[in-house]
């Protein structure tokens, strides 16, 4: 029972959105860096050399992104942490969030 709790108090639309979004934006980085060599070689007739160098500006410009990205999106409020009961230190139990 407690972990149904659990699950229902995770899917909230901020959680499920936020870890779809770096899911795909991963599996899009993991794909350009697997494959991004070999479509420029062999599709548009790139050497090695330079495909290898739009690779280093492709990851310079995402690492600048996701910088830009985590400065944008700090001071946008996010989900409330659970803290423990303060009222009742003993018990040590959380505090239930209403479904």
């Amino acid at each position: 029972m407690v972990t149904l709790i659990a699950v229902r108090q995770l899917l909230k639309p901020d959680i499920v959105v936020s870890a779809v979004a770096v899911s795909v934006m991963l599996l899009l980085y993991f794909t350009s860096v697997g494959f991004l060599v070999i479509d420029l070689t062999t599709v548009f007739g790139f050497s090695v050399n330079n495909a290898n160098g739009l690779g280093s500006w492709q990851w310079g410009f995402n690492v600048i992104a996701v910088i830009v990205i985590g400065v944008i999106s700090d001071p946008v409020p996010g989900p409330q942490a659970i803290h423990a009961d303060r009222r009742d230190p003993g018990r040590g139990s959380a505090r239930r969030i209403p479904a």
